[in-house]
């Protein structure tokens, strides 16, 4: 049996034969690029994570060095409460604008020291406000 192909059959056929591998290499392409995208989108995240990163570590690392620091000046004794305000107080003046107060406590709970001012002098009552 004999199979006619007429010339509009033998040119669609040209035509598919043509465009199949031109349709997959345009999807392959697309393909590959939406992976690039995506690993560089995912490199870009972890390196904007990792500086976040650093930063909070550097904070952390400030407010250790500040806590080590008023460890080392206060007097470990509850008559001392002026002298260890004045030293809070000199501590405070070079701490960032977040930082609201300072207070140091004993493990009892009682307050050895603070820089918590009210009108311009500071309190004489010693209880957390």
């Amino acid at each position: 049996m004999k199979q006619y192909w007429t010339i509009r059959t033998q040119l669609f056929a040209l035509l598919l034969a043509t465009i199949t591998p031109l349709l997959l290499f345009v999807a392959y392409n697309i393909k590959q690029q939406r992976d690039l995208a995506r690993e560089n989108a995912l490199h870009d995240t972890l390196a904007h994570a990792r500086i976040i990163s650093a930063r909070v570590d550097n904070h952390l690392e400030n407010i250790n060095s500040v806590l080590r620091s008023a460890t080392a000046l206060i007097v470990r004794d509850l008559s001392a409460i002026k002298i260890n305000d004045e030293k809070l107080r000199a501590l405070y003046s070079g701490l960032p604008a977040y930082v609201r107060d300072i207070w140091v406590m004993t493990p009892d709970g009682k307050p050895m020291a603070n820089r918590w001012q009210t009108d311009g002098k500071p309190m004489a009552n010693r209880s957390i406000p």
